[in-house]
């Protein structure tokens, strides 16, 4: 992601572990992303994800395998996972 004020979006082909992190690109390089999960899963151990845009998820599943669960932080940004199932997830 390149351009401040671009919606992006990616579309999963298979399940996905991100290992401990769900990073998102650095605040200022996008307006919006919007992740197709095609019914797959993204898994990570990671305690939080930080928004750094407008973050929409579509017919995924997010499972955060970290033993407190994770917290993703709004930042002042819109979340809306409305076509998704957060595992162990939260908002702040």
């Amino acid at each position: 992601a390149k351009a401040s004020g671009k919606n992006y979006a990616i579309e999963l082909l298979g399940n996905i572990d991100l290992g401990k992190t769900f990073k998102l690109p650095t605040k200022g390089k996008y307006a919006g992303l919007t992740i197709n999960g095609n019914k797959h899963t993204i898994t990570f151990s990671g305690s939080s994800i930080t928004l750094t845009g407008d973050l929409t998820l579509t017919d995924l599943t997010l499972n955060a395998t970290a033993t407190k669960g994770c917290a993703i932080k709004l930042n002042k940004f819109k979340l809306d996972a409305d076509g998704a199932t957060l595992l162990n997830c939260t908002t702040k």
